[in-house]
C-alpha cells in the first residue's frame, strides 16, 4: 500500500509541473451553498408580464476578432473554427463584417520574446486601417451601405424604446426624445465591446509523456536501490496513468476594448454627422467617411491555457469537434475572467422562473463561471422621471449545491458519448455541474419576493477553492 501511495503522490507531483492555468483571483468568503435535499418541480410564473419583460432586457453588445497564425500548427483549423463561432448568447452580436474579423499576425518569433504586448501593433493597425470604431458606430445607426443614411431601427429594437423613435426627426425632438437618446447612449452604445483573441495551439502531450517517462525512470531507480522489481511495475503504471491525461490544448490571450460614446462624441455626431433618408446631406455623408471622432478604449487583457483533458479510451467524434470545443470553451472562459476583473463588462441576465419552493431559476451556469461560492444581486430595472434607465437592488441570491447547470459548449454531447463508451468523466469542472438541467437553481439570501423578468448580476465571481 505504501508503494501505491508513493506512486500516486509521484503522479500528483508530475501533474503539478505541467503547464498551469492562469492563477485565480483571491477568494472572498461567501455563505456556504445549501444542498438541494429535494428538487421541486420548476414552474413558470403564473402570468407572463404584458410587456414581455424577459425578452426585453438589454444586453451589452460584442464583436470578436481573431489574431490569426496561419503558419503555426493548427493555425488554419483554429481560424476556421473561430469564424464559425456564434457570438456568446449573453451579448448582442455587433458584427461589422467578416472581412474585419481576422488580424494576421506579423510578430513571428517576437511574440514569444515580448509576450502579449507584441500583438498591440497588429491590433492597432487593423483597427485604424479598417476604421473599425466608425464602423461599429455605423452599425448602431443602421447606416445604409450605398446612401450613407442613418436610422434608429437597431437602437429601437435593442433598447425596447417606443417604435416612434425610429421615425422621429432629431431636429424636432423635445426633452423626452433627447432623454431617450441619452439613455440609448449610456445603456446601449456605451456598452459596446470589442474582444480581440489570440488563440494558439500547444502540445500538452509532450509534457504528459515527459512526466510519464520520469515516473518510469523513478521506478527503475527504485528497483535498483532496493532490489525489489515491483517498483518497475509501479513506475510503469503511474507513467501510463500520467500519459493518459492529454488532449488538444490552446493558449488564449484576449484583449478587451470599449467603444467610446461620451456626451461630447454624441453631440458632435448628432449635430455634424447625422443624416437620414428624409433629408440626405452628401456633405455629412462624406464627413462621416473621413471622421476621426470615434475611438476604442483599451480596458485590459487576460491570458490562460485551456484544453481538453481526457482519459485514454475516450474518442472525440472528429478532430474538428475537439478543436471547436476547446476553442469555444477557451473563449467563454476568457470572457468570465475579464468579467471578474472589469465590472463594466459584466452582464445582466433575467430570472427565468420561480419554482414552488421559491427558488429562483436563471439560465446561466458553468459557462458563465458559476460555482457554489458565487453570489448575485437581483436588480429591478426602472425608468426615472427624465426617461433614463436605473437599476435598483432588491435582493441577493446564491446557487444551490448540486443544482448548477453545465451549459458549456458540447458538454451534454460529451457526457452522452462518454457514457456510451463506458468511460468515466474525469473533468473536475464537469463534476460541479449537471448537463441534464436547463437552468441553475438559486436560493434567496436576502430580499423580497422575486418574479421572472427581474435581472441578476454577479456581485463577485469567486474562484472555487
Amino acid at each position: 500500500m505504501k508503494k501505491l501511495c508513493c506512486a500516486i503522490l509521484a503522479v500528483a507531483a508530475a501533474v503539478v509541473v505541467m503547464p498551469a492555468m492562469a492563477q485565480e483571483p483571491e477568494n472572498i468568503e461567501a455563505p456556504e451553498a445549501v444542498e438541494a435535499t429535494e428538487t421541486p418541480e420548476t414552474v413558470e410564473a403564473a402570468e407572463t408580464p404584458e410587456d414581455n419583460t424577459i425578452s426585453r432586457y438589454r444586453r451589452s453588445s460584442l464583436y470578436t476578432m481573431l489574431i490569426a497564425h496561419p503558419d503555426q500548427e493548427f493555425g488554419g483549423e483554429i481560424g476556421e473554427v473561430f469564424l464559425a463561432m456564434p457570438t456568446p448568447d449573453k451579448f448582442d452580436d455587433h458584427s461589422i463584417g467578416a472581412e474585419y474579423k481576422t488580424i494576421t499576425s506579423t510578430t513571428g518569433s517576437k511574440r514569444k520574446k515580448r509576450g502579449s504586448d507584441a500583438n498591440f501593433p497588429d491590433i492597432e493597425n487593423h483597427l485604424a486601417s479598417g476604421r473599425v470604431p466608425a464602423r461599429m458606430v455605423a452599425r448602431w445607426f443602421n447606416r445604409h451601405p450605398e446612401t450613407g443614411a442613418f436610422d434608429m431601427t437597431l437602437i429601437q429594437e435593442r433598447g425596447n424604446y417606443d417604435a416612434t423613435l425610429a421615425d422621429v426627426a432629431l431636429a424636432d425632438m423635445g426633452a423626452r426624445g433627447r432623454a431617450v437618446l441619452a439613455d440609448a447612449g449610456e445603456e446601449l452604445i456605451g456598452k459596446t465591446f470589442l474582444m480581440v483573441n489570440d488563440i494558439t495551439y500547444y502540445d500538452k502531450s509532450k509534457a504528459t509523456k515527459a512526466a510519464g517517462t520520469g515516473l518510469r525512470v523513478l521506478g527503475v531507480l527504485g528497483a535498483l536501490a532496493t532490489g525489489d522489481s515491483s517498483y518497475i511495475d509501479l513506475g510503469e503504471t503511474a507513467g501510463g496513468i500520467t500519459e493518459a491525461f492529454g488532449g488538444f490544448s490552446v493558449r488564449i490571450t484576449s484583449y478587451l476594448y470599449r467603444l467610446d460614446w461620451s456626451e461630447e462624441v454624441a453631440a458632435t455626431f448628432y449635430q455634424d454627422l447625422w443624416t437620414d433618408s428624409s433629408n440626405l446631406d452628401a456633405a455629412r455623408v462624406a464627413a462621416f467617411d473621413t471622421s476621426d471622432l470615434f475611438r476604442l478604449t483599451y480596458i485590459g487583457s487576460h491570458s490562460a491555457n485551456a484544453g481538453n483533458v481526457t482519459v485514454e479510451g475516450f474518442q472525440e467524434q472528429t478532430d474538428a469537434a475537439l478543436i471547436s470545443k476547446v476553442c469555444v470553451r477557451a473563449l467563454d472562459r476568457s470572457i468570465v475572467e475579464l468579467q471578474r476583473t472589469y465590472d463594466e463588462f459584466k452582464v445582466n441576465t433575467p430570472i427565468h422562473a420561480i419554482d414552488q419552493s421559491g427558488d429562483v431559476m436563471v439560465q446561466i451556469g458553468l459557462k458563465e463561471g458559476i460555482n457554489e461560492r458565487s453570489q448575485f444581486e437581483v436588480l429591478e430595472q426602472i425608468e426615472n422621471e427624465e426617461g433614463r434607465t436605473e437599476y435598483r437592488r432588491v435582493g441577493v441570491i446564491a446557487p444551490v449545491k448540486g443544482q448548477i447547470w453545465d451549459n458549456r459548449y458540447m458538454a451534454a454531447e460529451e457526457a452522452a458519448e462518454m457514457e456510451a463508451q463506458g468511460v468515466e468523466n474525469t473533468d473536475e469542472e464537469a463534476k460541479e455541474g449537471n448537463v441534464n438541467l436547463s437552468a441553475t437553481r438559486f436560493r434567496k439570501v436576502s430580499g423580497r419576493d422575486f418574479y421572472p423578468g427581474l435581472l441578476v448580476r454577479e456581485m463577485t465571481i469567486r474562484a472555487q477553492k
